[in-house]
């Protein structure tokens, strides 16, 4: 956020995101039914378990999915030019479009921000 992100920029270069559900633990959450909860492709570390069910409580409490959330702040960036999000079926693809076009509502990003779950300085999407 702080040097690469502005140095893409500076040089005209735009941002592909991809892994952005963190090895699935933004896609599935804290609760994940899997045998284990990943982050950057390995068993998430309790602090990160932690984080995400923070990031749980404010999703809910705005009525957003945790994957619509994950989408939505890595392609507000505007360094980023696409988001790569991935498909195994049908649903996916369906989810994917929902994760990219539901509305969420600008106190969500407030919230996240008063609490620290994100950086204050961090791009947020706009109606």
């Amino acid at each position: 956020l702080e040097h690469f992100y502005p140095e893409m920029q500076r040089r005209g270069i735009g941002i592909i995101a991809a892994g952005i559900y963190n090895s699935g633990i933004l896609a599935e959450g804290s609760k994940s039914m899997t045998t284990t909860r990943t982050y950057d492709c390995q068993p998430a570390p309790e602090a990160i378990v932690r984080k995400v069910e923070a990031l749980e409580v404010v999703c809910e409490r705005h009525g957003v999915s945790l994957p619509t959330a994950a989408t939505q702040f890595v392609y507000a960036h505007p360094a980023v030019t696409a988001v790569v999000q991935g498909a195994l079926t049908p649903e996916h693809v369906t989810a994917n479009v929902a994760a990219i076009s539901t509305p969420i509502p600008a106190a969500f990003w407030d919230d996240l921000k008063s609490s620290g779950l994100i950086p204050a300085a961090a791009p947020i999407p706009t109606a």
